[in-house]
């Protein structure tokens, strides 16, 4: 397995093994999710020593609800039975519970066909093995509750990659189909944001014992090149690359926040918002776009055979009958407080409505409490007769809320230039002694922060420990206590808004036509207003709440084509454009791409199979994967011959106007077919006559003359979006290219008619390496 946890240092991998169609199914599954640990401490809290090789145990706080949330979609949403569904969390998830429960219920009672489920929420870690052959010389491993206890000075707790290799070949090897999940973290660099943020990477440092000597030589667990990732019909699903963290992300349910692995969550999102047979590709492309409008830089990869990766995810026939979502009732308190089974983990939401078997009853979701639970009203029928058990099936969605842009306002400073004194003072005496005043906190990582929390200043050390320094300190102050902080220092004072400019950003979100929200908790935000001293005057800006920094550089690096930071500019109650540091213009405009890149497509769009490629002229250098050279390209659409097959024999494929555009880094879009060179009706795909076309001819579908791009400089990450709808867009240019993308909204409704998928891809100079960073 070592080859699958090395692939991403960071890693949530899936195996997924199926077996002949025509073998029966029994399906089973074992959920674990830990945020305590024994002898762990609080994310922020101070270091400590411990047993195991390790010093510091900080715990988590989304590891659980993400085992619940699974464990629900797979009994509400994929029809598990719940007695083969068991979660272990916190202190029942030791090392030897994790392992009898994995050999009892996924392995004793796998039979040829069964499907045998493993999901893993918590830390992950290294160990030092002088016997691997692998370069790092070291095995990935997760992190049971009991790590921590005393016999783990003298034995290995941690559960390591060649032992779940072991496991999942006796698995495969009884004929069972297997997936396992993996949201943890092998890989702990981080640099700070210009925000505090509690959210928490999973991963704990690594083991320094060596393996070698407290075990010895270990048998292979398998002949080789019998690697359960290439075992036939394997999926291997990778969220991060190798430099990348897992992280958790704070997200609302119902009236409550709720901390969840960044991962897991864009996930659950995914398998919510599409049919239960939809294929793994088509989920791990929504799954991508969500990582990517939350700026993280989470790079799922996906590998596999390509019949696989268009086949359901937890197997079975994409063209068969869809399963309905089932939701039981708890109990009925009154016709306004029906106590339902199911929550925000099934993609439930206020104004859903229920129906019960026979009819006779009907409910709507008043209130989603949390992960699996909701407060109906009846709307039909009478509430005396509910049970608790009763059985009810989802007959409307709910509505659904709009992909707003999430940003977070620091409170606001009764007197702004009491705050510029203060950090005019500050930066004379740190540069008086040798210590740096970091002015872009998004090209170079801070080391401290100081921040305004409404009635007092706070100075944020690299080990989370957070001092109060008062309402009105004085800069010579707060250079003192720096002072007897570890060297280097590199500071960054945001400087918080006025109550005037908080009031005019707060009532221009009411006047953007893309939905926007104003959070109270800055780790809910993607954008955070930033603050800063610079040439003797404040300048404010919108500025991702973490943007990424490469190995390589300090710079930070958006991951997504929304700007890392709007341009600076000072404070004007009158409107400028983004250009001149407008606020509310930036904001606009970040709104507007914001919601391109986070609109659901419709959950069942299998008429239309097709995905965007590029096929490079020949003058074009090759690129690797996700990565386009400088050059021209020719638009294409491209599905499998099979694909084509099945739907010429069932539904027919749907004629849809096409529309492709992309955003770049710095967030402009530009619509590049169709353009002022297209012919009418040129967009719309398959061409006229395609009901006779064979299979083969209709796989692949060039766009035209028309429909050839270049790449050239500026060169960064771009954003390709293809959107296809059955009903031509009026004055597509305009809808695109101006700020009144909420427009979209009525040209892309209906069940099946319409769909949006997006690609992400670096350019590069023709000349340059495909690692490149430009």
């Amino acid at each position: 397995m070592r080859t699958i946890l090395a692939a991403a240092a960071c890693i949530f991998a899936t195996w997924l093994v199926l077996p002949h169609p025509s073998d029966a199914e029994n399906r089973r599954a074992l959920l674990v999710g830990i945020d305590h640990y024994d002898g762990g401490h609080a994310a922020d809290g101070p270091s400590r020593s411990s047993s195991g090789g390790r010093r510091t145990w900080p715990n988590l706080r989304g590891s659980v609800n993400d085992a619940t949330a699974i464990r629900e979609l797979l009994i509400r949403r994929f029809g598990f039975r719940h007695q083969d569904v068991i979660l272990l969390t916190d202190e029942q998830a030791t090392r030897a519970e994790i392992l009898e429960q994995f050999k009892r219920h996924l392995i004793d009672s796998a039979q040829p066909g069964d499907l045998s489920i493993f999901f893993y929420a918590g830390h992950g870690s290294r160990i030092r093995n002088s016997n691997s052959t692998e370069l790092d010389g070291k095995d990935e491993t997760i992190v049971p509750a009991d790590a921590n206890r005393a016999q783990a000075d003298r034995t290995i707790i941690d559960i390591r990659d060649k032992e779940w290799d072991r496991l999942f070949t006796r698995v495969l090897d009884r004929g069972a189909k297997l997936t396992a999940i993996f949201d943890s973290c092998h890989s702990g660099s981080i640099s700070r944001g210009a925000v505090p943020t509690a959210a928490q990477v999973r991963f704990l440092e690594e083991d320094d014992r060596d393996v070698a000597v407290l075990i010895g030589e270990e048998p292979p667990a398998h002949p080789s090149g019998q690697e359960p990732e290439r075992r036939e019909g394997a999926l291997i699903i990778s969220a991060t690359q190798e430099d990348q963290q897992a992280k958790e992300a704070l997200h609302r349910a119902g009236d409550q926040t709720e901390w969840h692995g960044a991962f897991t969550l864009a996930l659950t999102e995914a398998l919510n918002e599409t049919a239960v047979n939809a294929t793994a590709d088509r989920i791990m492309r929504r799954v991508t776009a969500k990582l990517k409008a939350e700026g993280l830089q989470q790079d799922p990869a996906v590998a596999g055979a390509e019949a696989r990766k268009r086949a359901p995810l937890f197997g079975g026939d994409p063209d068969g009958d869809v399963p309905k979502l089932r939701i039981n009732v708890v109990r009925a308190y009154g016709p306004h407080d029906v106590d339902v089974q199911g929550g925000s983990a099934i993609g439930l939401t206020n104004g859903t409505e229920l129906v019960s078997a026979a009819g006779a009853v009907r409910l709507r979701i008043a209130n989603v409490r949390n992960l699996a639970r909701s407060q109906a009203a009846v709307v039909q029928g009478d509430w005396n007769r509910l049970k608790p058990g009763d059985e009810f099936e989802v007959s409307r969605k709910g509505n659904a809320d709009p992909a707003a842009l999430r940003i977070w306002l620091p409170p606001a400073v009764k007197n702004l230039h009491e705050a510029e004194h203060l950090a005019a003072g500050l930066h004379d005496h740190l540069l008086q002694i040798g210590m740096t005043w970091v002015v872009e906190p998004t090209e170079q990582s801070p080391t401290h922060l100081l921040t305004w929390n409404g009635s007092e200043w706070l100075l944020h050390g690299p080990d989370g420990r957070t001092q109060k320094v008062g309402a009105a300190p004085t800069a010579k102050q707060i250079a003192e206590r720096l002072q007897k902080e570890r060297a280097p220092i590199r500071l960054y004072m945001n400087i918080p808004p006025s109550a005037a400019l908080q009031r005019i950003l707060t009532a221009s979100i009411e006047t953007i036509p893309n939905p926007i929200r104003l959070v109270k908790n800055s780790d809910e935000a993607q954008y955070v207003l930033l603050g800063r001293l610079s040439d003797g005057h404040v300048h404010y800006a919108w500025a991702l709440r973490n943007p990424i920094r490469s190995a390589a550089s300090e710079k930070a690096d958006s991951p997504m084509p929304l700007p890392v930071h709007t341009l600076w500019g000072t404070f004007n109650d009158k409107p400028m454009d983004c250009a001149h540091g407008g606020l509310q213009s930036c904001l606009a405009g970040l709104a507007r791409i914001h919601q391109w890149l986070s609109i659901k497509s419709s959950p069942d769009d299998r008429r239309f199979p097709y995905e965007l490629t590029f096929r490079p002229a020949a003058s074009t250098p090759a690129a690797g994967s996700g990565t386009l050279r400088e050059g021209a390209y020719r638009l294409m659409l491209e599905s499998d011959r099979e694909t084509i097959k099945n739907i010429q024999q069932t539904w027919g494929i749907q004629q849809r106007y096409v529309y492709v555009f992309v955003i770049d880094q710095s967030g402009r879009s530009t619509l590049l077919f169709p353009n002022d060179a297209s012919k009418e009706y040129e967009n719309l795909i398959p061409p006229k006559g395609f009901e006779k076309k064979s299979p083969e001819h209709l796989a692949m579908i060039d766009l035209g003359d028309s429909g050839v791009m270049r790449v050239h400089a500026p060169f960064g990450v771009d954003t390709f979006i293809l959107l296809t709808t059955a009903h031509e867009i009026q004055q597509a240019r305009q809808l695109i290219e101006s700020e009144a993308v909420a427009g979209s909204g009525q040209e892309t409704r209906g069940q099946s008619d319409w769909s949006i998928t997006r690609q992400f891809r670096r350019s590069l100079p023709a000349n340059a390496g495909d690692g490149a960073v430009p």
